[in-house]
């Protein structure tokens, strides 16, 4: 799941994070690496142990670098409606009553109001400054 450079990245991370005493700086990353290097192939099954096959897609396209800034927010967005449009907008018509707009209506403009939401909560976590 993680490439080399957010393998290394983690490394870097923990080493920062931890101190072994008496062990020099590069022995220590050492280590580290070891446990990382037999964590990262663990990583995927173990997420998918923890969550549906759906965030573990959304996990996968965060990680994937391949993909330009642009293109992961389109696909963030794309799995998340996916997953989370219809319920929040169903969630949302429960608790929202616009009275001047037919309940006939109300769905549908509710459902657009949902995509967007969602839409929204992937721009803010993957914002690029």
């Amino acid at each position: 799941m993680l490439n080399d450079k957010q393998k290394h990245d983690v490394i870097d991370a923990v080493n920062v994070d931890f101190d072994i005493p008496l062990i020099s700086e590069g022995r220590e990353r050492g280590i580290i690496e070891k446990f990382v290097d037999q964590a990262v192939p663990a990583m995927e099954p173990s997420l998918s142990a923890l969550m549906p096959p759906a965030y573990m897609d959304l996990v996968k396209v965060a990680l994937d670098e391949t993909l330009t800034a642009a293109e992961r927010k389109e696909r963030m967005s794309e799995l998340l409606r996916g997953e989370l449009a219809v319920p929040l907008s169903k969630q949302l018509n429960e608790r929202v009553d616009c009275s001047y707009i037919p309940e006939s209506m109300e769905g549908k403009v509710l459902k657009v109001v949902a995509e967007k939401m969602v839409n929204e909560i992937v721009a803010a976590a993957v914002k690029s400054d």
